[in-house]
């Protein structure tokens, strides 16, 4: 979820995030590159509760990368 404050203490608008968050997806779906095993094995861990085995999105919708309005 967007929001005012998450905006405001970054300094980021949305926008200025999408190709981050794109390349981010791209890792997460196996698209670009290896497979990161070492990473995602580390991160199935407990103390990282097991972030590495969360299943992103197929796509990210437009409407999260729209800025809001002040």
């Amino acid at each position: 979820m967007q929001s005012k404050k998450l905006q405001a203490l970054t300094g980021y608008r949305a926008s200025e995030l999408k190709d981050c968050i794109a390349l981010v997806h791209d890792l997460q779906l196996n698209r670009k590159g290896t497979s990161l095993m070492a990473i995602r094995d580390k991160y199935k861990k407990d103390m990282f509760k097991g972030v590495s085995t969360l299943l992103p999105p197929v796509e990210i919708p437009a409407s999260y990368f729209e800025d809001l309005k002040e």
